[in-house]
């Protein structure tokens, strides 16, 4: 068909056919996602699909197909560019080759991320479960040859990509573990934080290495940063050599809690025995484990700590000693007459309390309680020493004791001498001596681990004597429980059944069996806790107050008495009180209870908690009583009420600190809690909360600060409450750290204060927080003359500030200045060696970033340095500095350097770079006298951690036997010498020398003859 019939056909000529596809081509060309976008199809070939050419070129698809049948040339640029990118590869079947092209098409259409997360099975992107999973791949045979090969591609690719990531993350760890170990480094606090692992081998704990990294313990490598930290803590001797792991980090968490003690704390760490005490000391600390006391290096620590708890007491008492103690009249007056009247009897000795130190002395805390004076501690007073005279001659005291032995001794004298001779008699004895366990360790002061002490055990000996006396006058059959001790107790129990305040004061014994406290029935009694022995079990009370549901059947006695405890405290408030009560859900609020003193620190278990509940169940019925009421209150009573409450609250700055305040809204008195005290209706209250007279009261007394909301005003109201109401004393206890009061660690532990310090305090809570803090300082609790980093900071700035001359600068501003002779090179008083340096900053023209000029400056430093120990001065002219032999002078320094680790190969490399362009600039400037010079060679430049590599297996091998080699040759040199017997003697009868006699044989001959084969 000619052209001119295919125009009146309405067909496209070749002409237009080879436009379009042309233009068609040279958008798809080049864009190899465009290229994957082009389907296949098979003629004798795999080739490109006409169809689809049709589609995209708007030519009918049968004549595009004559016309390539006859003019293959059309897209053959094209099917070459697919072979290029492998598209189209030729010997495999249209099917194959499609599913190949498709499964390219797919995963070069995926984001960086998305093929990261492409699932492999082997070497292979996997198909069964993965690609068989989308519409594309659902039936793509696994047999083919070609779409197997391009799944391979592919999963190379992917495995490629995750190495790169892998490494990149890799890196990025290594660098958090480097600057988490220059942290730990810096400091010996830091390196106590370091927790270590108790496996063998020595190294830093797991878990804490991940969470301190951020990064999985498998992510992270060995690293010779991890070494050092290793290597660090050993320095520090918080670990040993030669210890488990286990005792390292023993040792290790003891010297933690020791070293986070502040000065004054550690002065009053408990040693017994050349220790630190263990039980009912350091098992009572949180982070220590009482089971590391069976490891020998836990215990050496603990003498450690003791020695330097006992060097700092010694220091403090000689500190002390220096401090001359004056008293005022009314002190000594105080002091002169307890002294006299404690003297006068035994009795009043024995009650004298000892405190603790080598020689015995008297408790400042007792001893303040008794005149009603706080008095320092160490205070000595001829009256004080009165008394221990005394009590020496009465031999309470045993001089040659410390002050706790003699104590001791003190604590089980008066215990004895209480009793009554047939109470003595009963005193059981061990081996002649009272018995410790269940008798003096009954005793409140003498604890079980007493019984070690040498005092003690002499006065166990003493009054074990003074038993055996008495036993004599009263025998056995006559020290049974009598007829009146029975009829006591049985008195007692009837006064106590059908009373349940009288119950509820009742208390149980700590462990063991339901019972009643032993030492509850002596103090109430005045009967001795071994007259009571057995007799405690008491069915009638027990049962009594099992009737009330003071206790309950099942629970363990420590559990009841918690319970017993708890309902006590509640039934001895007023209705008013129980209203107070705070809860939360239908529980009493925990946190609330933690305030009450008689609760504070009892450890919840299920009993106590059931017990919380029917205690909140009967607050919330209470409530809902007072909520509405029965009949409404009068106006005019309410209005009494309400004066009546004004006036109180009003009376008292402490009383105004109790009004709670709206927790919403402008300021006012809460209706809540205006119910709570007036017994009145929240809704008849709504129009008397305003309450302007309270409002401006605590205005005035700055409780609340006027501009701030009534929630914000409450929680200062709270703050400070909770401040004015500690002692004196207390508040010198508060931490401050930088002049302000401690948050973390303090405050945070309060109950009731650590609700009001959320993460987004309120302004005026920090504000009330200072007002606080320079309350503490004005006390002497902080340092007045503190001063903030802003306080210091302005300081700084509004001084002058000195001139200081920068070399840098000084550089770069030299590479401004043109040098064409020696004339031109700058001079200046400030820097020496400017003319070297502006050869320096002339040579550096040839760089244009800013790290090549730096590394210019750098070199410039490195060969004046090199000039000043050849013995240059700055005055030196600059023409007797530089000459022929500079360049290999200073190769000779680098090298010296290197030699001493002081720089690194790639440095020297770079410095000896900047100075050979600095001499090629030298030799063009007119009147330097330098024409030409010496070259000198670089540096091989290496990496330095390449010099800790480990050494190959095979290197390993050789270098084991070049030692064994050498080993055996030295031991060949080293084997007895054997005498040979050759030789003669080199003088003659004459005493001269031989002529000729000057051989090795003579040599020998002398050195086995007259040295006796001694060298």
């Amino acid at each position: 068909m000619t052209a001119h019939e295919q125009v009146l056909m309405g067909l496209p000529t070749l002409a237009e056919i080879e436009q379009r596809l042309g233009e068609w081509v040279v958008t798809v060309s080049g864009n190899r996602k465009a290229l994957l976008d082009i389907p296949l199809q098979y003629t004798d070939k795999t080739t490109i699909s006409r169809r689809f050419v049709s589609e995209v070129t708007g030519l009918p698809e049968e004549t595009l197909r004559i016309a390539l049948r006859d003019h293959r040339h059309l897209l053959a640029d094209l099917e070459q560019e697919m072979h290029r990118e492998g598209i189209i590869v030729q010997g495999y079947n249209i099917l194959d080759s499609e599913q190949s092209r498709l499964v390219l098409r797919w995963y070069e259409h995926l984001t960086d991320e998305e093929k990261l997360q492409v699932e492999l099975r082997g070497d292979l992107v996997a198909h069964i479960g993965y690609l068989n999973q989308m519409e594309a791949f659902k039936k793509s045979p696994l047999r083919y040859p070609l779409y197997k090969i391009k799944r391979a591609e592919i999963a190379q690719d992917v495995m490629r990509r995750r190495e790169l990531v892998d490494a990149i993350q890799q890196h990025e760890i290594a660098q958090r573990v480097e600057a988490w170990a220059n942290k730990a480094l810096a400091s010996r606090q830091a390196l106590l934080d370091v927790e270590l692992g108790i496996k063998e081998p020595l190294a830093i704990a797991p878990s804490y290495l991940e969470k301190e990294v951020g990064a999985g313990v498998d992510r992270i490598q060995a690293s010779e940063w991890l070494t050092r930290v290793i290597q660090g803590m050993q320095r520090e001797n918080i670990i040993l050599p030669g210890y488990s792991p286990l005792e390292c980090e023993a040792r290790r968490k003891i010297l933690r809690w020791y070293e986070n003690l502040s000065d004054e704390q550690k002065l009053g760490v408990e040693v017994f025995g050349g220790q630190v005490k263990m039980k009912g000391y350091l098992d009572q600390v949180p982070e220590l484990v009482p089971g590391h006391k069976l490891l020998p290096l836990y215990n050496e620590t603990r003498e450690e700590i003791a020695s330097d708890v006992i060097r700092r007491r010694e220091d403090h008492q000689r500190m002390l000693d220096l401090i001359p103690q004056e008293l005022d009249p009314v002190t000594e007056s105080r002091l002169q007459q307890w002294s006299d009247k404690v003297i006068q009897s035994r009795t009043a000795l024995l009650d004298v309390e000892l405190g603790s130190g080598k020689d015995p002395n008297i408790s400042t805390s007792y001893l303040s309680e008794q005149i009603g004076i706080q008095l320092d501690t160490g205070l000595e007073h001829p009256a004080l020493q009165r008394v221990i005279d005394a009590m020496v001659l009465e031999k309470i005291v045993v001089q040659g004791y410390g002050s706790t032995e003699c104590n001791l001794r003190r604590i089980a004298l008066r215990w004895f001498e209480r009793l009554d001779d047939r109470e003595k008699a009963r005193v059981r004895l061990i081996n002649g001596q009272i018995a410790h366990v269940g008798t003096l360790d009954q005793i409140d002061g003498i604890e079980l681990n007493h019984r070690h002490y040498a005092l003690l055990g002499i006065t166990r000996t003493e009054l074990g004597q003074a038993v055996l006396t008495l036993q004599e006058q009263y025998p056995p059959e006559d020290t049974s429980f009598s007829h009146t001790v029975q009829n006591q107790l049985n008195h007692w129990v009837a006064s106590v059944l059908g009373r349940r305040e009288k119950l509820l004061e009742i208390e149980l014994a700590q462990k063991g069996r339901l019972a009643v406290s032993a030492t509850y029935v002596s103090n109430l009694t005045g009967l001795s806790k071994d007259t009571l022995y057995g007799q405690t079990e008491m069915p009638e009370v027990l049962q009594a107050m099992i009737a009330e549901g003071i206790i309950v059947e099942g629970y363990n006695v420590g559990d009841c008495d918690k319970r017993r405890r708890l309902l006590r405290w509640y039934e001895g408030l007023d209705d008013q009180e129980k209203l107070a009560v705070e809860t939360y859900g239908d529980q009493l609020k925990p946190a609330y209870l933690e305030t009450i003193p008689e609760l504070a620190g009892i450890n919840p278990t299920p009993l106590y908690n059931l017990t919380r509940t029917e205690i909140g169940k009967d607050v919330l019925r209470r409530r809902a009583e007072v909520a509405a009421p029965p009949g409404r209150t009068g106006t005019h009573e309410v209005k009494r009420r309400v004066d009546a409450w004004l006036k109180d609250v009003l009376s008292s700055r402490e009383k105004l600190l109790t009004v709670q305040l709206n927790a919403s809204g402008p300021l006012a008195v809460s209706v809540p809690y205006l119910s709570e005290q007036l017994g009145v209706s929240k809704s008849v209250l709504n129009k008397y909360n305003d309450m302007p007279e309270v409002i401006e009261a605590m205005k005035r007394e700055r409780i609340i600060l006027p501009g701030y909301m009534s929630s914000e005003c409450d929680k200062r109201r709270k703050l400070l409450r909770w401040y004015e109401g500690l002692s004196e004393q207390e508040k010198f206890g508060i931490p401050l750290f930088g002049n302000k009061i401690k948050k973390k660690g303090y405050l945070d532990q309060i109950p009731g204060v650590r609700e009001l310090l959320t993460s987004s305090m309120h302004k005026l809570i920090n504000l009330t927080l200072d007002e606080i803090s320079e309350d503490l300082v004005r006390l002497g609790v902080g340092n007045s003359d503190y001063k903030t980093v802003e306080e210091r900071e302005l300081e700084k700035a509004q001084k002058p500030k000195e001139e200081t001359v920068s070399y840098k600068k000084h550089f770069f501003a030299l590479r401004a200045v043109s040098v064409a002779s020696v004339a031109d090179l700058a001079q200046s008083a400030d820097i020496p060696f400017t003319p070297v340096m502006h050869l320096f900053a002339a040579a550096s023209m040839q760089s244009h970033s800013e790290s090549g000029q730096s590394n210019y400056y750098d070199a410039s430093k490195c060969f004046i340095q090199c000039l000043v120990d050849g013995g240059h001065n700055d005055g030196d002219s600059v023409l007797t500095m530089l000459g022929e032999h500079t360049l290999t002078r200073f190769r000779k320094y680098l090298q010296s350097l290197l030699q001493n680790a002081q720089i690194s190969t790639a440095v020297a490399n770079t410095h000896m770079s900047a100075a050979r362009r600095m001499l090629e600039r030298a030799t063009e400037i007119d009147g330097l006298g330098l024409h030409s010079f010496y070259p000198a060679p670089g540096f091989d430049v290496a990496r330095e951690t390449d010099l800790y590599n480990p050494y190959s297996p095979d290197e390993r091998s050789r270098i084991s036997e070049a030692i064994q080699t050498a080993i055996a040759h030295t031991h060949a040199f080293a084997q007895p010498y054997v005498c040979t017997g050759v030789g003669e003697d080199p003088y003659d009868e004459h005493g001269k020398v031989k002529v000729g006699i000057a051989t090795l044989e003579t040599a020998r001959w002398i050195f086995e003859n007259k040295l006796g084969c001694v060298p």
